[in-house]
Protein backbone atom coordinates (compact mmCIF):
# COMPACT_ATOMS: atom_id res chain seq x y z
CA UNK A 1 0.00 0.00 0.00
CA UNK A 2 1.22 3.48 -0.62
CA UNK A 3 2.30 5.51 2.47
CA UNK A 4 -0.44 7.41 3.13
CA UNK A 5 1.11 9.39 5.99
CA UNK A 6 3.08 11.56 3.86
CA UNK A 7 0.24 12.26 1.97
CA UNK A 8 -1.39 13.63 5.19
CA UNK A 9 1.38 15.78 6.20
CA UNK A 10 0.90 17.28 2.78
CA UNK A 11 -2.59 17.64 3.08
CA UNK A 12 -1.72 19.63 6.53
CA UNK A 13 0.29 22.08 4.93
CA UNK A 14 -1.29 23.30 2.34
CA UNK A 15 -5.08 23.35 3.71
CA UNK A 16 -7.18 24.33 0.05
CA UNK A 17 -5.78 21.09 -1.08
CA UNK A 18 -6.73 19.15 1.70
CA UNK A 19 -10.37 17.92 0.22
CA UNK A 20 -8.52 16.48 -3.12
CA UNK A 21 -5.95 14.95 -1.11
CA UNK A 22 -8.13 13.37 0.97
CA UNK A 23 -9.99 11.68 -1.59
CA UNK A 24 -7.34 10.53 -2.98
CA UNK A 25 -6.00 8.73 -0.22
CA UNK A 26 -9.60 7.09 0.16
CA UNK A 27 -9.68 6.56 -3.47
CA UNK A 28 -6.04 4.39 -3.34
CA UNK A 29 -7.31 2.73 0.23
CA UNK A 30 -10.19 1.23 -1.81
CA UNK A 31 -8.57 0.82 -5.25
CA UNK A 32 -9.57 -2.41 -7.67
CA UNK A 33 -8.37 -2.34 -10.85
CA UNK A 34 -11.06 -2.66 -13.08
CA UNK A 35 -8.59 -2.94 -16.38
CA UNK A 36 -5.37 -4.29 -17.76
CA UNK A 37 -4.34 -0.30 -18.24
CA UNK A 38 -4.12 1.10 -14.65
CA UNK A 39 -2.67 4.26 -15.45
CA UNK A 40 -5.57 4.71 -17.60
CA UNK A 41 -8.16 4.21 -14.90
CA UNK A 42 -6.47 6.10 -12.61
CA UNK A 43 -6.41 9.12 -14.98
CA UNK A 44 -10.31 9.24 -15.66
CA UNK A 45 -11.25 8.59 -11.73
CA UNK A 46 -8.37 12.16 -11.62
CA UNK A 47 -10.39 13.89 -13.70
CA UNK A 48 -13.52 13.48 -12.83
CA UNK A 49 -12.83 13.21 -8.64
CA UNK A 50 -10.74 15.86 -8.24
CA UNK A 51 -10.12 19.60 -8.84
CA UNK A 52 -7.53 20.99 -10.28
CA UNK A 53 -5.07 21.14 -7.93
CA UNK A 54 -5.99 17.41 -6.99
CA UNK A 55 -5.13 16.48 -10.57
CA UNK A 56 -1.72 18.21 -11.09
CA UNK A 57 -0.64 16.17 -7.64
CA UNK A 58 -2.07 12.80 -8.98
CA UNK A 59 -0.12 12.99 -12.14
CA UNK A 60 2.58 14.01 -10.76
CA UNK A 61 2.31 10.87 -8.47
CA UNK A 62 2.34 8.95 -11.25
CA UNK A 63 4.98 10.14 -13.29
CA UNK A 64 7.37 10.96 -10.64
CA UNK A 65 8.79 6.71 -11.26
CA UNK A 66 9.66 7.27 -14.76
CA UNK A 67 11.53 10.30 -14.26
CA UNK A 68 14.31 8.71 -17.06
CA UNK A 69 11.05 8.79 -20.25
CA UNK A 70 9.84 12.20 -18.85
CA UNK A 71 13.39 13.92 -18.93
CA UNK A 72 14.30 12.75 -22.32
CA UNK A 73 11.01 14.31 -23.82
CA UNK A 74 12.01 17.81 -22.87
CA UNK A 75 14.33 18.51 -25.94
CA UNK A 76 11.62 17.84 -27.95
CA UNK A 77 8.95 19.25 -25.95
CA UNK A 78 10.07 22.81 -25.57
CA UNK A 79 9.24 25.79 -27.11
CA UNK A 80 11.30 28.34 -28.54
CA UNK A 81 9.29 31.63 -27.95
CA UNK A 82 11.82 34.34 -28.05
CA UNK A 83 12.28 33.92 -32.29
CA UNK A 84 10.01 35.42 -34.41
CA UNK A 85 7.65 37.18 -32.10
CA UNK A 86 7.84 40.63 -31.52
CA UNK A 87 4.81 42.66 -29.87
CA UNK A 88 4.62 46.45 -31.09
CA UNK A 89 4.27 48.74 -28.68
CA UNK A 90 3.41 51.43 -30.80
CA UNK A 91 0.01 49.65 -32.30
CA UNK A 92 -3.23 50.30 -31.09
CA UNK A 93 -5.49 47.77 -30.04
CA UNK A 94 -8.02 48.47 -32.91
CA UNK A 95 -5.23 47.40 -35.25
Amino acid sequence: MIGTQNIRYTSKRAPSSAPNIDRLIAYIRNFKSQTVILHYQIFIWNQESLGQDGQKLLINLMIEPYGDLIDRLSSCMTADELTGFRIDGTMSIGR
